[in-house]
C-alpha cells in the first residue's frame, strides 16, 4: 500500500475504505496488527473483506482465514456489497481458507482449542491456565 508518514512519527498505510482513512489519520499503522473487536454481525468479516480488497487494489495480496463462516458464504455475502471475490482469487491475488472448529471441545481462553487442519491442542491445560499448542498434529 501506499505508506505515509505522519508528523507523529507513526507511519500509516491507507486502507482504501471511504471514510476510514480520514478518521484515523491516513489510514493504519504500517507494520503493526490491529484487531477488530465487536459483536456477531457488526460488520467485523465485512470489514476485514473490503480491507483485503480495497489491498488487492493497491498492488497488495491479502489472505482471510474463517472459522464461522464457509468461504462461499463469505463471497456471496461480500458479493452482495459488489466486490468480486472470484476474480483476485483466480489471480492468486486473495486467498480464503475455512478452518473448522471443533465446538465438542471446552474453549481454553480461546488460545486454538478445538482447532483442526491448522494444529491441535496438545496436553491438557497447564497449572497456570495456558494451554500448549501444537503445530500439526492431530
Amino acid at each position: 500500500m501506499h505508506e505515509k508518514q505522519l508528523a507523529g512519527g507513526v507511519a500509516k498505510s491507507p486502507t482504501g475504505i471511504k471514510g476510514l482513512d480520514e478518521i484515523t489519520v491516513g489510514g493504519l499503522p504500517t507494520g503493526r496488527p490491529t484487531l477488530i473487536c465487536g459483536s456477531a454481525g457488526c460488520g467485523k468479516t465485512l470489514f476485514g473483506m473490503e480491507f483485503l480488497v480495497r489491498g488487492v487494489q493497491f498492488g497488495e495480496a491479502g489472505v482471510c482465514v474463517t472459522f464461522e463462516e464457509r468461504v462461499e458464504d463469505v463471497i456471496a455475502n461480500v458479493a452482495s456489497l459488489g466486490f468480486d471475490l472470484p476474480t483476485p482469487i483466480a489471480a492468486k491475488q486473495l486467498s480464503l481458507d475455512h478452518v473448522e472448529l471443533d465446538h465438542t471441545m471446552p474453549d481454553r481462553q480461546g488460545y486454538c482449542a478445538g482447532l483442526r487442519g491448522a494444529g491441535q491442542v496438545g496436553p491438557p491445560p497447564r497449572q497456570d491456565g495456558g494451554v500448549e499448542c501444537r503445530e500439526g498434529a492431530g
